[in-house]
């Protein structure tokens, strides 16, 4: 004879976080974002990430990229979306595997951040990243 089990569903406590984007279901009830869904409002980043950033998980709009780039004979220039008080790193690389930290504790006083370097004729092509910290 055989008998039938119930299907039993996976439930979540408030401490558990089953999208595996950093943030509790708790955190992302309180904060309007998708416990079911890593990143709830599509733009790339994990609403963790996003919360990180300062930026909102709810708009996808709402996320830390460069806005402007100017290369120069002088110096170079790179522009982002920041958030004030918010520290972040900028990164080169001449190939986009090894990276190296070519600025830290930059902290945004305003809604753009802003990172200048000299002009060096060793790098004839250098890629730049900017990260922010927790």
């Amino acid at each position: 004879m055989n008998s039938v089990r119930p299907f039993q569903s996976l439930a979540f406590g408030p401490d558990d976080d089953p999208d595996s984007d950093g943030l509790t279901t708790s955190q992302e009830l309180k904060d309007g974002s998708d416990p079911a869904k890593s990143d709830t409002d599509g733009d790339g980043e994990s609403d963790g990430q996003e919360v990180i950033a300062g930026t909102d998980p709810l708009d996808a709009q709402s996320c830390l990229k460069i806005t402007m780039f100017e290369p120069g004979d002088v110096e170079t220039r790179l522009w982002w979306n920041a958030v004030p008080g918010k520290e972040y790193r900028v990164f080169a690389s001449e190939n986009l595997t090894d990276w190296t930290c070519v600025r830290e504790a930059l902290i945004a006083h305003g809604t753009t951040g802003l990172f200048v370097e000299k002009h060096n004729p060793l790098f004839r092509k250098r890629f730049l990243r900017v990260e922010v910290l927790p």
